[in-house]
């Protein structure tokens, strides 16, 4: 079963709620949390989703919430709307000197509708298999192969994805062509296969819903 969470990229000159007692026990959850089985040093968490979602976006953005300061170290693309990201990139939170919070963010390259454009299917779960190694750069006319320099043969549990989260724009959403719809499932059946669970992020509800920029309690 999908989680579904919203997500919005608008910018406001006061918060627009105030941090309560439980949202400020998530912050600290997330600050003091390690994954319960030792053999996992950090819950890999990889986004997925359609070209020009939010991916790299989203993962900012939680990153600037920890740090509590803007940050844009996973690079966007707002003008072309093409595909920045462009190999499998690895993500650690600093939170301290030498310390990290004990998740990663791994963001790929997004769903195109062209079968030689964006993100194979197929190394994405070979991804979440782990047989993909951080900074491998995606080729989209050519599938990763076990006799790759690169393919890691035997890898540990923490080398797999532990979540997968798909990032979907609000705004386009009933533009998104079937071909990447399918794309999008197949990740997804293979995933649940997996065992791995899943959550749904909607981003750029803003956007698609015009009001939220002046009031954006009424998601």
């Amino acid at each position: 079963m999908l989680t579904y969470v919203t997500f919005s990229l608008a910018y406001f000159s006061q918060p627009w709620r105030a941090v309560t007692a439980s949202h400020q026990d998530n912050l600290d959850f997330v600050e003091s949390y390690k994954p319960l089985n030792r053999d996992v040093k950090n819950l890999r968490i990889m986004l997925h989703g359609p070209v020009g979602s939010g991916k790299s976006s989203f993962i900012n953005s939680v990153e600037s919430a920890l740090q509590g300061r803007i940050t844009r170290r996973a690079l966007t693309d707002t003008i072309s709307r093409g595909y920045c990201t462009k190999k499998y990139t690895a993500y650690k939170i600093h939170k301290g000197r030498d310390r990290f919070y004990s998740f990663i963010f791994n963001d790929i390259m997004g769903f195109e509708k062209m079968t030689n454009r964006g993100v194979n299917v197929e190394d994405v779960k070979l991804a979440m298999k782990g047989h993909v190694p951080d900074g491998y750069k995606f080729d989209p006319e050519v599938q990763f192969q076990d006799d790759d320099d690169d393919y890691n043969s035997c890898p540990t549990l923490d080398d797999r994805v532990h979540v997968l989260v798909c990032v979907v724009p609000a705004d386009n959403v009933s533009l998104m062509s079937p071909e990447v719809v399918k794309k999008m499932r197949e990740v997804r059946e293979a995933a649940s296969e997996m065992g791995i669970p899943q959550l749904a992020i909607l981003t750029k509800v803003d956007k698609a819903y015009p009001q939220l920029a002046t009031d954006i309690k009424s998601i």
